[in-house]
């Protein structure tokens, strides 16, 4: 952490006093082992102990924005926390082995074979950061290049708590301020003003610690979830469906971009109500504009769509047939369901006609 965060309030900086800070400013040989984090954060704290024992994160990131969901409260109660936890160390370390997950596929991000971005020299000189964000990416791009399937996780990465219908109080340590009705939270039985304490028996500090404890569970599976309620422990089960990841829409993170383009060879946008009126498309159905085709400068794109036809600005009513759908929905599928090569048909209306159009998707 740097100063600045530090002088924000002498309270934080008394705080902050208490522990060894280390500010990393670049991600190459990050042990992703053990630093597993939300790859679109622009702020993310870890509290560690010296042995790599992991106390609590703090850092969550809901749209394009976020802003509100960080704050200075927030940020002192994660750290007044892990400061608790670390007072009851290391005699309340097994309950603790629950916030470190297994070991990932690549050690460190510049292992991933096809990472965007600039590559590590032999010489070992390092010209240039790796981008977090282009992990999910990476991924994405080599598994599909070995044929192998990707997990819902690589697009729908540390979902927003909100699909599960957990709303909470980001001044506040991991309080909800609200619950979704009819949500799975709702139908478990948590409420406006429960203050989660653990998950699945590891100590939570944070929204982030919150998210991870999700974003780590098999699904389906329970997580047991350990609340206080007007001074009260109590124990809640709130199942995770097996596609529960879904209900949260990826398209604002960066890994949208590369499926748009890169894979799929075009990007939408949803028609107005006007629009659809004229275009004639009838409620529930699908309408997208064509908003950008690859320029000719970036590199690896897929230039299929528009050599088979596709113009910008041409509205695209149904993919495959599918006509009730959104942009995730389609660009999931080419992530996910298609391989490099497969075909795919996108329906576009010009005028009284609807054309198919055919391509490849990369």
């Amino acid at each position: 952490m740097d100063g600045q965060l530090a002088r924000q309030g002498s309270e934080l900086a008394s705080l902050l006093d208490q522990f060894v800070c280390v500010r990393i400013v670049q991600a190459y040989g990050l042990d992703m082992s053990l630093f597993q984090f939300d790859g679109e954060l622009t702020f993310a704290v870890f509290f560690l102990n010296a042995d790599r024992t992991i106390y609590g994160r703090y850092g969550t990131r809901t749209s394009h924005e976020g802003d509100e969901t960080v704050s200075l409260s927030g940020l002192r109660a994660a750290i007044e926390a892990s400061l608790k936890i670390h007072t009851g160390y290391p005699a309340n370390k097994d309950s603790l082995a629950a916030k470190q997950g297994g070991r990932p596929r690549w050690k460190t991000p510049e292992a991933i074979p096809l990472l965007p971005g600039p590559k590590v020299p032999a010489d070992g000189s390092r010209g240039k950061c790796i981008h977090c964000h282009e992990v999910g990416i990476g991924t994405l791009l080599t598994m599909r290049k070995d044929r192998e399937k990707p997990p819902d996780s690589v697009l729908w990465s540390f979902p927003n708590p909100a699909v599960l219908g957990l709303e909470f109080d980001f001044s506040k340590r991991a309080k909800l301020a609200s619950v979704v009705p009819g949500s799975a939270a709702a139908r478990a039985g948590l409420t406006a003003g429960d203050e989660i304490e653990a998950i699945d028996g590891a100590p939570i500090v944070s929204v982030a610690d919150v998210q991870w404890a999700f974003e780590m569970k098999p699904t389906p599976s329970e997580a047991t979830v350990k609340i206080v309620r007007e001074g009260k422990l109590g124990t809640i089960s709130l199942p995770l469906a097996k596609d529960w990841r879904k209900a949260d829409d990826y398209t604002w993170r960066t890994i949208a971009w590369p499926l748009r383009l890169r894979l799929t060879g075009f990007r939408l946008t949803p028609l107005n109500d006007d629009d659809r009126a004229r275009h004639k498309i009838a409620a529930g159905e699908a309408g997208f504009k064509v908003a950008e085709l690859p320029p000719g400068w970036l590199k690896d794109a897929n230039r299929s769509p528009e050599r088979a036809g596709l113009k910008k600005g041409d509205i695209v009513i149904a993919f495959d047939g599918r006509k009730n759908f959104g942009e995730k929905d389609l660009l999931a599928v080419v992530a996910l369901e298609k391989k490099i090569g497969d075909a795919m048909t996108v329906t576009v209306r010009r005028g009284d006609k609807d054309v198919d159009i055919h391509f490849t998707v990369n």
